[in-house]
């Protein structure tokens, strides 16, 4: 009920409590001072209800939003880490040492990393250097022999003594 309609109604009571007796007056003044305690009763209770269901949403809420910003967070990293792989790959990095490589790479976007990974590639070489070997094992510290001409001289006595 609006404000209006209230004093419209009181005012018409208080004109026909005038006529009636005074005991009769007292029994609708009591009624009327319990109407509004369940009144405001009910408003409060309403109030903790709504005060209780938006405490819990807002838990719900914080914790949904906490658990997006985790996923996103991984999302983005995992991402990240891709688009450097490709980059290293396309760099021309082997395979096998790609992984290591790509976690180098500097940027926030593909183009910055395939940039950062050329100067990388750049810094230390195409990777095509030969490797150490020491052409004295198995021949007693003689290095005059190459593998070839011992192989050959150990075939050749092989045939001789039968």
């Amino acid at each position: 009920m609006s404000d209006d309609n209230k004093t419209d109604e009181t005012v018409q009571a208080t004109t026909k409590n005038d006529d009636a007796p005074e005991w009769a007056r007292k029994a609708i003044s009591e009624a009327n001072n319990e109407a509004a305690k369940y009144r405001v009763k009910a408003q409060n209770a309403a109030e903790e209800a709504k005060a209780e269901v938006t405490a819990s949403f807002t838990d719900q809420i914080k914790s949904l939003s906490d658990e997006k910003s985790a996923v996103v967070a991984e999302r983005d990293t995992a991402s990240s880490n891709y688009n450097k792989l490709v980059a290293a790959l396309e760099a021309g990095v082997p395979g096998d040492t790609a992984v290591e490589f790509a976690a180098l790479l500097q940027g926030t976007s593909s183009d910055e990393y395939k940039a950062h990974a050329e100067k990388l590639k750049g810094m230390f070489g195409p990777g095509t250097k030969q490797k150490a070997v020491d052409r004295t094992a198995g021949f007693n510290g003689n290095t005059d022999l190459k593998p070839e001409d011992a192989f050959a001289a150990l075939f050749k006595s092989k045939l001789t003594n039968k």
